[in-house]
């Protein structure tokens, strides 16, 4: 009954969240820049440094063997998405096939997930979730970017390479695995 506690009350929050933005932009407070001010500040800052963070757990072989299965797991479904989006979508006029085949490719559970993942499961399942979300962010900077535009193998892997979210899974990785210990403060400022 806890884990149904949780979910509801996760979801109250989000919708009371979600009526702030409606409010604030009824108001004129938040405006289109607003928006992708604040859509840059989630993904630049607050989604690497809340993955970082998630890697930040005693590791042990139970969870690298998880964490493995997981992101095997993760890799089976995208190439299936991938290839669905190729096969599904034949009969849709260009434009809107193009559409299509992203949206099966990418989801947006990177995106409003990972706060409900931690919010139910923890540092531990925010951990597998963001192992999860590796192979959606590689076919979304490649797959999804090529429905839409012919861009350069180079420019594909430098866009992967340089993704927030992608640096944050190396780095958690690298402190999860060598154990060093992050000084207080600089982890105090990663949690908040």
């Amino acid at each position: 009954m806890t884990t149904i506690n949780s979910v509801i009350e996760l979801q109250i929050i989000l919708a009371l969240l979600m009526i702030c933005g409606i409010v604030l932009t009824k108001k004129g407070v938040l405006t289109a820049d607003g928006r992708k001010c604040l859509t840059d500040l989630l993904i630049d800052l607050i989604l690497p440094c809340n993955i970082i963070n998630s890697f930040l757990i005693d590791l042990s072989s139970e969870v690298l063997i998880a964490s493995l299965e997981v992101l095997l797991i993760a890799l089976g479904i995208q190439i299936l998405c991938w290839l669905g989006g190729k096969v599904l979508f034949g009969f849709a006029e260009p434009g809107k096939k193009k559409v299509l085949q992203y949206a099966t490719i990418c989801s947006n559970a990177g995106f409003m997930g990972n706060p409900i993942i931690e919010g139910i499961y923890g540092q531990e399942g925010l951990l597998y979730a963001s192992v999860y979300l590796i192979p959606l962010r590689f076919f979304m900077w490649s797959a999804g970017l090529s429905c839409f535009t012919k861009a350069k193998g180079k420019d594909v892997l430098r866009k992967l390479a340089w993704h927030p979210c992608i640096g944050a899974v190396w780095i958690g990785f690298f402190f999860m695995l060598t154990g060093i210990s992050i000084p207080s403060p600089i982890l105090r400022t990663l949690r908040y």
